[in-house]
């Protein structure tokens, strides 16, 4: 199988960035430094089938994540956070939560998309991502997560458009490079 860069988004002030899908086996998107222009806030995710123009797919999924404080190393741990995983819902899939808009601030990571112009199974996706916080669970704190998200698309319709955006506010910076593989 072959890798091949098929496009790069930076953003600047964008609110979304959205990338067409064709007829690849497996999209791989890779995630360099993005940065809200909002406080502590979701980055995300929504799928679009060939059949619809809303972003609307219902997904099943689920999440884990890790969790470092570095001011005190003895606080880290591992979990399941169903709360944000989803339940053959519509809306947007959260990839990271807590990005902050400081300097220091940034989520970066990896998702892949498998089979999106499939016409006969559901579209699985994962993604792993990290990000760094300050003050989102104690004023106090900083820390690093890793956030780990995977699942399907419920539908046999192909998929055909993706889009990456906060849950508010632009996307102040960054670097979003949309593989395919064949």
């Amino acid at each position: 199988m072959a890798i091949t860069l098929v496009s790069t988004a930076t953003a600047s002030g964008t609110a979304n960035i959205a990338f067409d899908l064709g007829s690849a086996v497996e999209y791989i998107f890779e995630f360099f430094s993005i940065h809200p222009a909002d406080s502590d806030i979701e980055f995300e995710v929504q799928f679009n089938a060939s059949d619809s123009s809303s972003f609307d797919e219902k997904i099943v999924s689920g999440t884990k994540m890790a969790l470092s404080s570095h001011a005190n190393s003895t606080e880290a741990y591992v979990s399941d956070f169903s709360s944000f995983g989803m339940d053959d819902e519509t809306g947007a899939v959260c990839l990271a939560r807590f990005v902050g808009n400081a300097a220091y601030s940034a989520v970066s990571g990896r998702l892949r998309i498998f089979n999106p112009s499939s016409t006969t199974f559901m579209k699985m996706f994962e993604s792993s991502m990290v990000n760094s916080y300050k003050g989102a669970l104690d004023a106090t704190a900083a820390g690093t997560e890793l956030f780990e998200h995977q699942g399907y698309i419920n539908t046999t319709t192909a998929v055909d458009e993706i889009q990456f955006k906060f849950a508010s506010g632009n996307i102040d910076a960054g670097v979003i490079k949309m593989y395919k593989v064949s």
